[in-house]
């Protein structure tokens, strides 16, 4: 499964490009089982990509689809009603907290998301962030394996 992952990625990306990646797995019913990754790495794609697998997809035999996503078009968000105008199928959101250094992130499509607010919600109660936060959005490029 490794070098399938590595194979579709490949198609679009190259091995050394240090780039964010995030890989969703997913059942046979297409129940999400996990998902896991980073927007920005100092890591080349081969070895980011390797690095996930050994972490989460070798610990979910019953893993029977990945849809890896590679964000971009990352943009701080300053005005509050054209954030909770954004579509949540199309961006992810990425919540930092200055004071903390926590963050969360939650990717676009995400099931049983239903708007901006929804989603800033669920990222700061799973994350423990709260306070002064700076909100990220940004978009991916999906790649299913």
């Amino acid at each position: 499964m490794l070098e399938e992952i590595k194979l579709n990625i490949f198609k679009t990306h190259k091995p050394d490009e240090k780039i964010g990646l995030f890989l969703t797995l997913l059942d046979e019913k297409n129940t999400i089982l996990t998902s896991s990754g980073v927007m920005e790495t100092d890591k080349p794609l081969q070895e980011l990509i390797t690095i996930l697998y050994n972490g989460i997809v070798q610990k979910h035999p019953s893993c029977k689809h990945i849809v890896a996503e590679v964000p971009s078009t990352l943009t701080l968000q300053k005005d509050a009603e054209q954030l909770l105008n954004l579509s949540v199928t199309e961006y992810g959101i990425c919540l930092v907290s200055p004071e903390t250094q926590k963050s969360g992130v939650l990717l676009p499509w995400t099931p049983g998301v239903v708007d901006m607010k929804n989603a800033l919600n669920l990222v700061q109660k799973k994350f423990g962030i709260s306070g002064n936060v700076q909100i990220y959005t940004f978009t991916t490029e999906k790649i299913s394996i």
